[in-house]
């Protein structure tokens, strides 16, 4: 380890895949299990202190700036795939992709793009466009809709959300 973040030696690298509707939880658990096997595989040369190492090339190192909780917002002016991405990225353990409900904020777990024979209209990016019995809510998007299958206001996370068809988010 080393004083800066992700600048000391490799000991090992795997592969994780990242799958197409992969939450952030998701790809977090399946690393954790690669984690698992390479510290075992690894740990008799840990033990003996023989363990493998090679220097990090820097000058091949990407950087980003730190992300804050702002960057969780949904903006529905965007594409449906952009949605998406941004809900599964900020999802659990993160603080979530959110929108605002009138004053409210609603944090919006998981949900998944509306199939393309499904009536979006001309409505506004944001509406709300229909409520499903199992409290699924149809939202525009910029090019579609995107369906918020799990979602919570931050102030009450135990009642289930609900909103009137026709309302705005954002």
């Amino acid at each position: 380890l080393t004083d800066e973040p992700d600048a000391g030696d490799i000991i090992a690298q795997r592969e994780v895949p990242v799958l197409a509707d992969d939450y952030s939880e998701d790809l977090i658990q399946r690393t954790n299990e690669v984690l698992a096997e390479v510290v075992l595989e690894l740990a008799p040369q840990i033990k003996a202190g023989t363990i493998p190492r090679t220097p990090q090339d820097h000058t091949k190192a990407t950087y980003y700036e730190k992300r804050t909780p702002a960057d969780g917002l949904i903006g529905w002016s965007a594409s449906t795939e952009q949605v998406y991405r941004l809900v599964r990225a900020a999802g659990r353990p993160y603080p979530g992709a959110f929108t605002h409900a009138g004053p409210r904020t609603l944090i919006v777990w998981r949900g998944k793009p509306a199939a393309a024979d499904e009536p979006t209209g001309a409505a506004t990016p944001g509406s709300v466009l229909s409520i499903r019995d199992d409290g699924a809510i149809l939202t525009k998007t910029g090019d579609g809709g995107f369906w918020i299958t799990e979602s919570a206001f931050d102030d009450d996370q135990q009642t289930p959300v609900t909103l009137d068809v026709g309302a705005q988010l954002g």
